[in-house]
């Protein structure tokens, strides 16, 4: 059987059957009235996990699933019969991921276990239910709804205990094939496991636990090099990873070496995953003489301090029996604890989802199909030197290898004023606003001559675009620059943009380009924004005064606990701090995009964000995409006005999303004009909503409190019943 991994597939549930007008017409019976029935439901689709699968296969050659559709109702009151489920079953170990928005929709490890992915359209409502006493016989129905369409992602990872590590070529195949009955491909040559496989390994007469043996890793994994990086999640449900090492390497390299850079692979990959306990076994000991082989396993035992070390080989049969019964001890021992030790369980519960959140969200990147790049100021120049030409070629040779895997790329440079700083021989930045403007304009040359030259020796054409906020909070404004850019992201074409720092004050006074990158993001609904910056990412803790301080690979944008890390600061050219770009990976994720926080100083550092390396800080959104005009009603940043809302109101536009009604709103805030933006409060000042309203701060203010039937007698001008419509509303 052909293994298969990952599969995508499409399902649609079944729409509603549409309600039926009938009138009920019998001999000797006078107005028999309406009797049409309701239609039926339409069905579901259900994904179940079957113990008796072990790929996703069957997939590639039937991609789509659908559920059937309710039958409408019919004269007589009776009601369609409701559609038929659709059931589709897939192995156990299965991630469920919705294609489009990038939300996981559920994980599928326990046989028998189902999950809702599509729910059938609602039944449409026949004439009888709209009789009433003013009414007797009403010819209104409502058809079904549409079921939902979805475009599915399946993962499969495979359910083992024991996870095998190492390079290719290191011994794994032969050492599940020895010590189960499974029958890996063996060969004396690189890469010769192709798919990852899995071997049941009894120890005694009724103890046993799942081996599995994944294709070798090789440098560069993370990035995407070899075979073994599309299989690395098989490892992330495994309770053991057992580190193969060749002592003896056909091509002379050191085996301690070896091993460091198989772990740092699996760091870049997954920290989280380095969490779970990591065995080593040195394989093919049998090769070595038995003082070589005692200074190497000292050797190891020194570099790599409190890790079990096994000397085993697999055809020599040389320590399994001792390497299979401490594996199947320790197993045991994990299992008691996780009954006995509540906290050990919450622990490794915790790590469970931490690995599985870096494992799914890292490999979303590698999905991105357009992205947004920011690079600050302190990466591109310094004092005395000015633009960097040559850093500026290396991420243009980036931008362009990304280019050709079919990814659009969008550029929000900072620089202008550094290298103005420079050409007009100013040691540090300024702070009067009139001299910032005036080195922006002398900088802006050389840095747009700067990126055409490099992108035109790959063949590239780049367009400067200068743009200030009121570009982006004005709609007709809004929809220009965004029908641009798609434009030249058709003709493939390298947008650089820029605040237009001599007419705008914004980026020269907040955020040195980090909020606009974030608006240019909503503008052109990019995937990912990418911050590169002068630090590795977002840390637990001031690194210049805690030596400890540690990088965090994945987060919530929204999680309150980010505010007390990210710090402001600023260098001698640059101004956006930690609390900057945090406040952009906010703005971005309103918009479902997620953000990565890196050092640009790291070598291809945008190939390894787009390859799903763990690399820099991950800030995940929490919302699903919004459509484009919500898109930009989130990106929105200045509002004219504020609408204070009663408790009820609140409550409904915040949990709901529903129109504003004028009846909720108690008093009003600022001066605005009809389509105005404005912002929607609780009793308490939080903002709730934002939107664009159909009337004047005047007009609601003569409005507030009433119900729309008096609109009439409070102002001259009546348009909508609503102040705020729900399609021109954003919960924030």
């Amino acid at each position: 059987m052909q293994f298969l991994d990952e599969a995508s597939i499409r399902v649609q549930a079944g729409k509603g059957g549409n309600g039926c007008l009938s009138f009920r017409r019998e001999k000797y019976i006078a107005k028999g009235g309406p009797d049409g029935g309701n239609g039926g439901d339409g069905g579901d689709v259900f994904l179940v996990a079957e113990s008796s699968l072990n790929t996703l296969i069957d997939f590639r050659y039937q991609p789509g699933y659908k559920a059937q559709n309710g039958a409408s109702g019919a004269g007589r009151n009776k009601t369609g019969a409701a559609g038929e489920h659709s059931y589709i079953k897939v192995p156990v170990g299965t991630t469920v991921v919705d294609d489009e928005t990038q939300e996981t929709l559920g994980d599928l490890s326990v046989a028998g276990e189902t999950l809702l992915v599509a729910k059938g359209g609602y039944r449409g409502v026949g004439n009888a239910a709209f009789k009433s006493s003013t009414n007797r016989a009403p010819r209104k129905t409502t058809p079904g709804k549409p079921g939902e369409e979805r475009r599915l992602r399946l993962q499969l990872k495979l359910m083992a205990d024991v996870g095998l590590l190492g390079l290719p070529n290191a011994g794994k195949s032969t050492l599940i094939g020895q010590v189960s009955a499974a029958n890996p491909k063996v060969a004396d040559y690189p890469f010769t496991t192709l798919v990852p496989s899995l071997g049941v390994v009894r120890v005694g007469t009724d103890s046993s636990f799942v081996m599995a043996d994944i294709p070798g890793l090789i440098s560069g994994a993370a990035e995407g090099a070899g075979l073994g990086a599309q299989f690395l999640r098989h490892l992330a449900r495994t309770r053991v990873l057992l580190h193969l090492v060749d002592v003896l390497p056909e091509d002379g390299s050191d085996p301690e070496e070896n091993a460091a850079a198989i772990e740092a692979e699996l760091q870049q990959y997954s920290g989280a995953l380095m969490e779970r306990p990591i065995w080593i076994a040195l394989s093919k000991v049998d090769q070595l003489e038995d003082d070589a082989l005692e200074a190497l396993k000292q050797r190891f035992e020194k570099r790599f301090p409190g890790r079990p070390i096994h000397c085993i080989s697999a055809l020599g049969d040389v320590g399994l029996i001792e390497l299979t019964r401490a594996l199947m001890q320790a197993l045991q021992t994990h299992q008691r604890r996780l009954i006995e030790d509540e906290a050990f369980a919450q622990y490794t519960e915790e790590l469970q989802q931490r690995i599985s959140d870096d494992v799914l969200v890292r490999n979303s990147l590698t999905r991105v199909k357009k992205v947004v790049v920011k690079v600050g100021s302190a990466l591109l120049s310094d004092p005395e030197h000015g633009l960097d030409r040559h850093k500026i070629d290396a991420y243009c040779e980036q931008i362009v290898q990304l280019k050709s895997q079919h990814i659009d790329v969008i550029l929000v440079s900072s620089g202008a004023v550094a290298a103005g700083c420079h050409k007009l021989g100013w040691a540090r930045r300024p702070e009067a606003v009139h001299q910032l403007q005036a080195a922006a304009a002398v900088g802006q040359m050389g840095l747009a001559q700067a990126y055409e030259s490099a992108l035109s020796e790959h063949g590239h054409a780049t367009a400067m675009i200068m743009l200030t906020h009121d570009d982006l909070a004005d709609r007709e404004r809004y929809l220009n620059a965004r029908a641009t850019l798609s434009q030249l992201l058709q003709l493939n074409v390298v947008p650089v943009i820029n605040e237009n720092d001599t007419v705008a004050t914004d980026e020269i006074r907040f955020g040195d380009n980090d909020t606009l990158a974030a608006l240019v993001t909503n503008l052109v609904e990019a995937d990912l924004l990418v911050i590169l910056t002068d630090v590795e990412g977002l840390m637990n803790a001031d690194p210049r005064v805690d030596a400890g301080a540690r990088r965090i690979a994945h987060s919530r944008a929204q999680a309150p606990a980010l505010d007390a890390l990210a710090t402001a600061g600023a260098g001698a050219m640059g101004r956006g701090g930690m609390l900057t770009k945090l406040s952009a990976a906010r703005l971005a994720a309103r918009s479902g995009a997620n953000t990565v926080i890196a050092s640009g100083r790291q070598d291809n550092v945008l190939l390894q964000v787009l390859a799903g390396a763990d690399v820099g800080t991950l800030l995940t959104a929490d919302l699903t995409p919004m459509t484009a005009r919500k898109r930009w009603l989130a990106g929105q940043l200045r509002a004219k006005g504020d609408l204070v809302l009663d408790a009820g109101a609140a409550r409904a536009v915040a949990e709901q999303g529903v129109s504003l009604l004028a009846i909720g709103v108690v008093s009003v805030k600022g001066s605005f004009l009809r389509g105005d933006m404005v912002r929607m409060l609780d009793a308490g000042g939080r903002v709730i909503a934002q939107g664009l309203t159909n009337y004047s701060s005047d007009e609601v203010t003569r409005l507030a409190g009433t119900h729309s039937e008096q609109f009439g007698q409070r102002i001259d001008y009546v348009g909508e019943p609503e102040l705020v419509h729900r399609d021109n509303l954003v919960v924030v």
